[in-house]
């Protein structure tokens, strides 16, 4: 398919992708000038492929790549979801010590739940992960106040919610 094809979906027009990422226009632009978009004119119409752009986003702020974490499919790879939380770890973790506990942990979970969906890493398995990955000692607050949540929830679903009362007009 190419992009000028209206029925192929991996391809956006950045006011499209600037929409379905929840960041503005002008943030899609500044990573096409700085090179790290991708994309192509097709008529009057930039277009960018969708996975371009949560790439680009991802290496770019905390703030746009919690965004695109959390407005992942269901049915998204867990894989690809542990993958954007380790960048933002990388990105906002203040010392090494804390990033390889973090990591230890995504890993734990990741390699708990092989070939697993987004909506199958649920409380339960995140805690389960954090107590046989060691993580449970150093984000001790976290682990047990994740305890008190409902173990089905997906953890998607928990983050969603938290991020949007903490700051509800960024993840509103």
């Amino acid at each position: 398919m190419t992009p000028e094809d209206p029925n192929n979906q991996n391809w956006l027009t950045l006011d499209d992708a600037a929409n379905e990422f929840k960041v503005s226009r002008r943030t899609l632009e500044r990573l096409r000038s700085k090179g790290s978009l991708p994309g192509v004119r097709t008529g009057r119409f930039m277009r960018v492929k969708r996975d371009d752009v949560r790439r680009a986003l991802t290496f770019e702020d905390p703030i746009p790549l919690i965004r695109t974490l959390l407005i992942q499919p269901n049915d998204e790879s867990l894989e690809s979801w542990i993958l954007g939380w380790s960048r933002y770890l990388y990105l906002t973790r203040p010392d090494e010590r804390s990033r390889a506990a973090s990591q230890a942990w995504l890993d734990h979970l990741q390699g708990s739940l092989p070939g697993a969906k987004l909506h199958d890493c649920t409380v339960q398995r995140v805690i389960d992960s954090a107590d046989a990955s060691g993580a449970a000692q150093d984000f001790s607050i976290l682990v047990d106040a994740m305890r008190g949540l409902p173990r089905e929830a997906t953890m998607q679903s928990v983050l969603q919610t938290f991020m949007k009362s903490l700051n509800p007009q960024t993840f509103g």
